[in-house]
């Protein structure tokens, strides 16, 4: 599809382009490490793959996000498919010229683009006069409430305009009830899935001391001050556990509290293990990868309300919900209503919910790129 007043580049000049691109390919790189982009993307990097789920409708799909929103790479990672990760710093056009060239010849039968930046931005208009339109999507992990952040609220309206416009096959932003006029905009919610860690979903851990575990970074849409200091309250819980640098407490449940060292995925997954319940009351919301990877496990993980359009009625959302997020009260008798429960009843109830989020999960992503 052609934009008014886009000329089409003869299927010559594209060729020419592809085999200078190609001839310059060394060079174009030894000038990126000089300007200290070094390896400015990856393929199939090895922790954005032996995560991913298996499905044969999405093996031939490709994923391109950003290296350093974790948060989104980590949903990424666990979808089937290939994966491509990039910088969120710019890269020189001849750099991203050399990208394209390379996503062409991959030649996935669709493209999710996940967040947005400039070099997506690029990338979505190269390959779009490459021909390519009916294979672009992109999937926007956020919700209008995030707009009141200046950079979010960029990307987010060029992703729109450029939706708007015609760049893509399909939109989706993953809030429920999201509208957006004139644009191909998927409405049904598309969620993450859990990944693939192949790790043994045990039972409960024996242990003196009960761990209540708040994974999430220290931002105020988290929660994580209210999470942890609802858990703190409660006499069942010894000892709360968290990564967020300068996450404080008021005396005594400052003694309960301890920071923990980020190191990686691996032993992010052991610690929900350890743990007795996970904690992600947030105020904002899309579908957090916190809560997935707990479930994973067969751990449960106290939240807000996230207004999702399946399953809501499921035994184990009605068990977790905090009916008031910002209330220290009704966090701390959901903590302890979640550990008054027999350990093999709410195993099996959140394994439960986790497989069925996962089956409707993958079949939202192959509607909504009509496969």
């Amino acid at each position: 599809m052609m934009l008014k007043g886009q000329r089409q580049r003869s299927p010559f000049s594209r060729d020419l382009e592809r085999i200078l691109a190609r001839f310059d390919q060394e060079s174009i790189a030894l000038d990126a490490q000089r300007a200290g982009q070094g390896a400015a993307w990856s393929w199939d990097d090895e922790q954005d793959v032996r995560y991913a789920q298996h499905d044969s409708r999405l093996g031939n799909v490709l994923h391109i996000f950003h290296r350093e929103w974790h948060g989104i790479r980590a949903a990424a990672g666990s979808l089937p498919g290939r994966k491509l990760v990039i910088p969120e710093v710019t890269l020189s056009e001849a750099l991203l010229n050399v990208l394209a060239l390379q996503i062409q010849d991959e030649n996935p039968y669709r493209i999710i683009f996940h967040g947005f930046s400039a070099n997506m931005a690029s990338l979505i208009r190269w390959l779009h006069d490459a021909g390519l339109t009916d294979r672009l999507f992109a999937v926007f992990h956020g919700s209008p409430a995030q707009w009141w952040n200046e950079v979010e609220r960029k990307f987010v309206f060029e992703m729109i305009d450029m939706a708007q416009n015609g760049y893509f096959s399909g939109i989706h932003i993953m809030k429920n009830g999201m509208e957006l006029p004139n644009a191909p905009l998927f409405k049904p919610l598309i969620y993450n899935v859990s990944p693939k860690h192949g790790m043994k979903q045990e039972a409960m851990r024996k242990s003196d001391r009960v761990a209540a575990f708040v994974p999430g970074w220290n931002n105020w849409i988290k929660n994580v001050f209210g999470s942890a200091y609802g858990a703190s309250l409660s006499e069942y819980v010894d000892e709360v556990w968290a990564f967020a640098s300068g996450l404080e407490l008021p005396f005594p449940m400052q003694e309960k509290l301890i920071i923990l060292k980020p190191t990686n995925r691996e032993e992010t997954f052991e610690r929900y293990l350890a743990s007795r319940v996970t904690l992600n009351v947030s105020l904002i919301d899309c579908h957090p990868m916190v809560n997935v990877e707990a479930q994973s496990l067969g751990r449960p993980c106290v939240r807000s309300d996230l207004y999702l359009d399946q399953y809501e009625d499921h035994d184990y959302v009605k068990l977790v919900s905090v009916g008031h997020n910002n209330s220290p009260y009704e966090i701390r008798k959901t903590v302890e209503k979640v550990l008054d429960m027999p350990h093999k009843e709410i195993q099996d109830m959140v394994l439960d919910y986790q497989g069925k989020i996962d089956a409707l999960a993958l079949d939202r992503y192959a509607e909504f790129l009509k496969i």
